[in-house]
């Protein structure tokens, strides 16, 4: 499962603060990966993509819980899809990146990020789970 951080209404709706959510709208419209449309599930936007060329099921949420309380939507989403901590990948931004670049990761400290905090206290604690971090400018 992806799941992006973000926050919702037009305030955030350009910002950092949702480049999870415009990364998770990107992939979900590609084509080639054959996704179904968002569904209302796990206090989020929920959608299932398969890729023909392997059969591979990829699940997108964008929780409609504010960053900060994200872990309850994909704590929910995990346990309702049976999907384990290797399974889950986090998107979010990363002031500490250059806008434009990407950071892949296993685990590791939240660097003080609330959304990551959230998500994190509800999965065990253990961040044994995939982030991807987006630069992003430290001002909107």
């Amino acid at each position: 499962m992806l799941m992006r951080e973000g926050n919702m209404g037009d305030k955030y709706e350009e910002t950092r603060h949702n480049i999870g959510w415009m990364a998770a709208d990107r992939i979900q419209a590609n084509p080639e990966l054959q996704f179904d449309q968002w569904q209302s599930r796990y206090s989020g936007m929920i959608a299932k993509g398969v890729n023909p060329k392997d059969g591979c099921t990829l699940w997108v949420l964008k929780p409609l819980t504010f960053m900060n309380l994200s872990g309850c939507s994909v704590a929910t989403a995990a346990e309702g899809l049976g999907l384990g901590l290797g399974d889950i990948c986090v998107m979010h931004d990363d002031i500490d990146l250059a806008p434009g670049r990407v950071k892949m990761k296993r685990g590791g400290s939240t660097a003080g990020h609330n959304g990551l905090k959230s998500i994190n206290a509800e999965l065990s604690g253990s961040g044994e789970w995939d982030w991807r971090d987006f630069g992003g400018d430290k001002c909107d």
